[in-house]
């Protein structure tokens, strides 16, 4: 939990049914005022990380 506070942005990455769930999370964590994206497609995924922070957390479900 603490690795998830501290990070600067949050990937959550999910396909089918896990993409509901982390979609869910990324919608709590951003109320919370996190930089925090859903995304179901591990090109686009691997774009974003490729050109992001290097304080950025990757959160597989």
């Amino acid at each position: 939990m603490n690795l998830l506070q501290q990070a600067e942005v949050i990937y959550v990455y999910g396909i089918g049914a896990s993409f509901i769930i982390a979609e869910d999370a990324a919608q709590k964590w951003l109320r919370l005022g996190k930089n925090i994206y859903a995304i179901s497609d591990r090109h686009l995924l691997a774009a974003a990380m490729a050109t992001k922070s290097e304080n950025a957390v990757f959160w597989g479900i």
